[in-house]
Formats: C-alpha cells, structure tokens, sequence
C-alpha cells in the first residue's frame, strides 16, 4: 500500500495474521465462512482429519466449541490449515475475520484492518510503549502470568487522546482512559503482535530500540524516533 506522508511517497508494509504470535491471538470468524471451514467433520469424521493433519492433538471437546462459534479459534490453528488447503488461505481467514483477542480474558478487538498496515500510528504506538508502556502477561503456550492488559502511562491528556487515536490502525479497539491516574489501558493482544513483530521487550529491564524498526521506510521512522524521544 503506498501513501503520501508529508508530499514523500511511502510503501507501506503490510502484517499478516501468520506474521502475529499465532499462540497468542485468537479469531472470530463470519458465521457462514466458519460454517464453510468445519463443514463436513462430525465427530466420527474427526478422529482421522485429527490423525491426518495434526497428529492427533486436537481434542473432540475443544474442536466442537471452535465449530460452534462456543469459543474462538486460536490463530495457530488457522496458520495450519492455509499450509494444508488451498481454498483457506491466509486471505481468505482475514477477510472473514470480524474480531479477535489475545489470550484469557483480553479484550476484543471488533472489526480489524487486516493485513495490519505500517503506517505513522503504529510506529508511534510501538515507540510509546517501549518508552511509556507496560504488557501485561496471560495464560496459554509459553506465556507470563500476570495481567490481562497492556497500559500506556502519560499524565498528559493530548498524548492520551492522541494514542487512543492512533489505535484505530488495528480496528474498532475498546480502551479505558484515566487522565487523573494518567493511564490508557488497552487489549494485550496489541502488545503481543507488536513484541513479535518488532521483536521488542517493553519491560523495564530489557527495552530496547529494535534493529527491525530500521527497515521501517525512512518517511515513518521519524515518527518513530519522535514519539520515543
């Protein structure tokens, strides 16, 4: 996606969902596409498709509540199947994704933009939290415990307001803004994907400039380097 950004021409980098943690993100599908997806696989059918392409991993119980809508569907599971039938492609599970959440009880994130796109808010949002930020940890494969929730920290109302702002580059993301305690606390699937994708650590101890925001285009990265200073 290209776009003009102060009269310079930008190729914006697009993020697709097998880009995100796919142990950490979980996805909501349209009713008629997940439908489409699980159609055919009753339980006497499951124990093959389970012994075929995955090794028999997958549990009865957990699949029926994926194929019923009871629960999403954890991303690693769709990665999977696009490597193993053409018709679901990584295209196709993002155009029929209409939410998604990072793990426990994480906030939904309601009509997404996917791919998610590179452009000056989530550069911005990125150097915030590195700077400002905190992660929260969750339950599931390989995660901290702790909180289910990032939180960006500013006593300054403008860059409160103007962060939320800059959160509509993932889709409709519900916050809850405290200017008196100075805090914006948001979903922790945000600070997942961009841990990943950046390769950051936002703890105190460990945050530091990721040498992958330098393949950013040279037009975004100052808006990068901007809000981190």
């Amino acid at each position: 996606m290209t776009s003009n950004i102060n009269n310079q021409k930008i190729e914006f980098r697009e993020f697709h969902i097998n880009q995100f943690p796919v142990d950490r993100i979980f996805i909501s599908l349209e009713k008629s596409f997940r439908r489409r997806l699980f159609d055919g696989i009753n339980q006497s059918k499951f124990e093959n498709f389970n012994k075929l392409y995955f090794d028999n991993k997958l549990k009865w119980s957990t699949f029926k509540q994926w194929k019923y809508g009871q629960n999403l569907i954890p991303l690693w599971y769709l990665v999977h199947l696009s490597h193993i039938f053409q018709e679901f492609s990584i295209q196709e599970f993002e155009n029929n994704t209409i939410a998604y959440k990072g793990p426990s009880t994480s906030a939904l994130i309601k009509n997404p933009n996917l791919p998610l796109k590179e452009d000056e808010g989530l550069l911005k949002i990125a150097a915030h939290l590195l700077g400002d930020g905190s992660v929260g940890g969750g339950f599931g494969s390989k995660l901290p415990g702790g909180k289910q929730h990032s939180e960006y920290r500013n006593f300054t109302p403008e860059l409160l307001d103007s962060f939320e702002k800059d959160l509509s580059v993932f889709g409709e993301v519900p916050t809850t803004k405290n200017y008196k305690h100075g805090s914006l606390i948001i979903p922790n699937s945000i600070g997942y994907m961009l841990q990943h994708i950046y390769n950051i650590k936002f703890d105190t101890f460990n945050s530091r400039l990721p040498t992958s925001i330098f393949n950013s285009p040279r037009g975004l990265l100052a808006y990068f380097l901007r809000a981190f200073g």
